[in-house]
């Protein structure tokens, strides 16, 4: 049985950067993306990591899977992210308990914030949870948004 405590998580993230990237630095991107997520919730006050997975794919056919399991963060991955590419796509799923949900949506939000700031890599983030609900919204035509959704990814009322 689930405890009010639990909270789970899933999102879509697109990664663009802003110069093409070898495989070995995808991988370490979307490692410390995985181990600092984790470290975040920890720290905002989760009590326990049921897991923080992810599987991340390039459009020329890489691919790797990662996993969180511990308290400590340590990311243990899988895969071979290519030889280079300019953008990774990561479908993420947390799980745990001791924060509600909007914590945790804040806590992996700050995370790749910042550490894609310092990767020089634009983003687009969708909660999976929300089927109708898309951080990112230049897949549609610029004349269909309001002034209210233009390029505004971090103010959105869940």
């Amino acid at each position: 049985m689930l405890t009010p405590d639990f909270s789970a998580y899933a999102a879509r993230v697109s990664l663009i950067f802003d110069k093409p990237r070898t495989g070995s630095e995808l991988q370490r991107i979307v490692e410390t993306l995985m181990s600092r997520t984790a470290v975040e919730c920890v720290e905002a006050g989760a009590t326990l990591i049921g897991h923080i997975k992810c599987i991340a794919e390039t459009k020329e056919g890489g691919h790797m899977t990662c996993s969180v399991t511990d308290m400590d963060g340590k990311a243990r991955c899988r895969g071979d992210m290519g030889r280079k590419s300019e953008g990774v796509d990561i479908v993420i799923n947390i799980l745990l308990y001791g924060l509600d949900r909007s914590a945790v949506e804040e806590a992996f939000d700050h995370t790749l914030h910042h550490e894609m700031e310092e990767e020089g890599a634009r983003i687009g983030v969708e909660d999976l949870d929300l089927h109708d609900h898309v951080h990112e919204h230049d897949h549609e035509p610029a004349e269909e948004h309001s002034d209210n959704h233009a390029h505004d990814d971090h103010d959105h009322d869940h």
